[in-house]
């Protein structure tokens, strides 16, 4: 659990040492990225426009946070929360990635929303 002080101040952040979050938390949106030096490796939010540099993000306390690297840490501040995670196509522990969700299913899958559970259906067979 990371404490945010109540100034508001930027706090450095020691993200994770490597990809353990499930796919219905990261979406095909964060991708982990190694980098040479292990303090700079994390997820990234995969950016449409391959131009353009991938934002390094961390999930903390059940949100994804963008990060600043800054004196070879990373850092973080209270108003850097991705408001709207499901809008880039991330999940969070509240909000599963539903996509991600039937990524991880069979075909022959299916999902009875209502009580929230995935069911394995075996489709009849013709004789």
């Amino acid at each position: 659990m990371v404490e945010f002080p109540e100034d508001r101040q930027a706090i450095e952040i020691i993200p994770r040492a490597h990809a353990d979050l499930p796919l219905s938390i990261t979406g095909n949106t964060a991708v982990w990225e190694n980098s040479e030096n292990w303090k700079a490796s994390g997820y990234c939010l995969k950016c449409l426009d391959n131009d353009s540099d991938c934002p390094t993000i961390e999930y903390i306390n059940d949100k994804w946070y963008y990060l600043t690297w800054n004196h070879n840490n990373y850092y973080t501040v209270p108003h850097s929360q991705i408001t709207t995670p499901l809008g880039l196509r991330l999940g969070t522990r509240y909000a599963l990635l539903v996509e991600a969700l039937q990524i991880l299913t069979k075909s022959e899958s299916t999902t009875d929303v209502s009580k929230g559970l995935w069911t394995e259906v075996n489709p009849p067979t013709s004789v």
